[in-house]
């Protein structure tokens, strides 16, 4: 079948759904030549010592959070869940990422608040949610 037809015109602006593998939305992707290409990005967590871990995620439904969880990320121990209530999952994104990922909503910045290690590009993972123009984002994960 091809996705690219029109068969779509009444979802996501004619955009084909994600696909789905046990009910879990995935990639998202674009029109190719008639063909629907799924995207992936890569993140990287970077630590304190300068360790990077980086991870290519197929899944853009999901929260920066949420990469930095499933794949055991030191220092992002999300013990909310992602309700944005307890600031364990707080990030420095890198400044030249920082007008993509955009700055703190005010709850956020209420947790931010009350963390000792919060600068001008602190974030809370949990907010940061994922998109296609965020391949390559980088963020430190404090101390």
């Amino acid at each position: 079948m091809n996705f690219c037809d029109g068969h779509w015109s009444s979802h996501r602006g004619g955009q084909p759904p994600l696909a789905t593998a046990g009910g879990d939305w995935m990639a998202s992707g674009a029109c190719v030549d008639g063909n629907y290409i799924f995207m992936s990005i890569t993140v990287t967590f970077i630590q304190q010592s300068g360790d990077e871990q980086t991870i290519q995620v197929e899944n853009l439904a999901q929260s920066l959070m949420e990469v930095g969880r499933n794949h055991s990320v030191p220092g992002i121990a999300a013990d909310c869940g992602g309700a944005c209530a307890c600031a364990t999952c707080h990030v420095h994104v890198d400044p030249a990422w920082m007008d993509a990922v955009g700055p703190s909503n005010p709850i956020e910045t209420e947790m931010l608040d009350l963390n000792t290690e919060m600068t001008e590009t602190s974030r809370l993972a949990c907010q940061i949610e994922l998109r296609e123009d965020f391949d390559g984002l980088r963020v430190t994960v404090p101390a």
